[in-house]
């Protein structure tokens, strides 16, 4: 079963795949956040035989700005019409952190200004980042 994982932005959308037996999670792309963004997203899940779709969400216990709360409600909401599928929201704390280090323990980055060339990739790696730890969840699950 193959997972898309999203990191939602309002300029930026990351995305994310799992393997076929939706257990490892690996950077894909990125998408402008358009009007079209739903049809994109639609398209990419009948190419890439997506079953169920994960989101990034701020956790609850954060002080999440009240305004892109409820846009990234209104794009979950709109995403489960578009594409039928399920959409799993899983707590994004961090992910952006994450996906920054290997690039600041390689030196590409330097301080906190992020080259062009690598803003896309990181969208892409915290989707990834995102996708594993819902992936990685279902496992403790299920034993």
């Amino acid at each position: 079963m193959r997972y898309l994982g999203i990191d939602y932005g309002t300029k930026r959308i990351g995305l994310a795949l799992s393997d076929d037996a939706g257990l490892i999670a690996f950077a894909h792309k990125i998408l402008p956040s358009k009007r079209d963004i739903y049809d994109q997203l639609a398209r990419a899940c009948v190419e890439n035989k997506i079953k169920t779709i994960v989101v990034g969400a701020p956790s609850t216990d954060t002080r999440s700005d009240a305004s892109f709360i409820k846009e990234l409600g209104q794009f979950v909401s709109n995403l489960r019409m578009k594409t039928k599928l399920p959409v799993e929201e899983v707590n994004e704390s961090f992910t952006s952190v994450e996906a920054v280090r290997p690039l600041n323990q390689k030196k590409i980055l330097h301080a906190k200004q992020v080259k062009k060339e690598h803003i896309g990739n990181i969208d892409a790696r915290a989707a990834a980042i995102i996708l594993q730890r819902y992936l990685d969840s279902r496992k403790t699950r299920n034993k």
